[in-house]
């Protein structure tokens, strides 16, 4: 992608936006992104993508503290209710973290994904706002 392009994608917006953490070098140790849903029926909902630490910061807080900053921002935006992602199978960190943060599963597909000549599924999951509270 071009820099127009790369900025484009990644600048925030009323319809997203994307988390970063940087090490003390400035590297990019991890990042998440966000996205409202298109259409009338569904912009009460929101996707988390993309949820990347880097190998060298893993094990430090850092995804927890992206999924938390990510779903706080989203409590600022006027119109959410909820929030899906999806997570391999395989991901059982991943999706420990997820449920520790309050998502649930709501789905599963399978084959998803083929990797190494092996198929793997694909969890779906909700974290549905309290708008009763400021959690």
């Amino acid at each position: 992608m071009s820099a127009a392009e790369v900025s484009d994608r990644y600048s925030p917006s009323e319809a997203g936006f994307v988390v970063g953490a940087f090490d003390d070098a400035g590297a990019l140790a991890g990042m998440v992104g966000f996205r409202r849903q298109k259409g009338s029926k569904r912009r009460h909902g929101a996707q988390i993508w993309g949820l990347y630490v880097d190998a060298e910061a893993r094990g430090k807080g850092l995804a927890r503290a992206l999924m938390t900053t990510v779903l706080k921002e989203a409590r600022t935006r006027v119109g959410f209710t909820q929030v899906t992602l999806g997570v391999s199978s395989v991901a059982e960190r991943a999706k420990s973290l997820y449920r520790s943060l309050g998502f649930e599963s709501y789905g599963v597909e399978p084959n998803a994904h083929r990797q190494d000549g092996r198929s793997i599924d694909m969890e779906f999951m909700v974290y549905v706002f309290d708008l009763r509270s400021e959690d």
